[in-house]
């Protein structure tokens, strides 16, 4: 998955070399930008599980629907897990972000290499959520069409 703010990397090298606090502010400033888009996309992501919520508490299903209700509360342990998730990921982001004052300030490479373990760490737990995200509304849309498809056709 190639999404903007997930090819983002500290440069160690050039976070060593430069000089002027101009030129870190810069990356630094990089690095907030990015993390922001992350941040939009955990806020898209509670918003959709908010509609989905909705949809499976909705009269749209009937009652006599196989496994409805077996099927309904595995999707909402699964949101609920998801949900879960998203809000760790959000904590961890706001903590690496009022850290990133004593990133800039310090460029000693230990300290610049375990941050960015930090970084890829918090990375590919948000593209993780992205993805799960992803694959859950496909399969909660799917049983959901299906299910009012069923349904339609019972009622003409």
């Amino acid at each position: 998955m190639n999404l903007p703010g997930y090819a983002l990397k500290l440069d160690l090298k050039k976070m060593e070399q430069e000089n002027s606090t101009s030129d870190k502010a810069r990356i630094i400033a990089d690095l907030d930008w990015n993390i922001k888009i992350w941040k939009t996309d955990l806020q898209f992501i509670e918003e959709e599980i908010t509609f989905i919520e909705r949809l499976l508490k909705s009269n749209a299903f009937n009652t006599n629907t196989p496994n409805l209700f077996e099927r309904l509360q595995n999707y909402g342990s699964r949101i609920a897990s998801l949900t879960s998730g998203c809000q760790e990921i959000k904590k961890d982001i706001y903590t690496f972000l009022r850290d990133l004052e004593f990133i800039g300030e310090n460029t000693h490479s230990s300290v610049l290499v375990a941050e960015n373990k930090r970084l890829d760490k918090l990375k590919a737990e948000v593209k993780e959520c992205l993805v799960n995200f992803k694959h859950l509304k496909a399969e909660i849309f799917h049983y959901a069409d299906g299910v009012l498809k069923m349904y339609s056709k019972v009622e003409k």
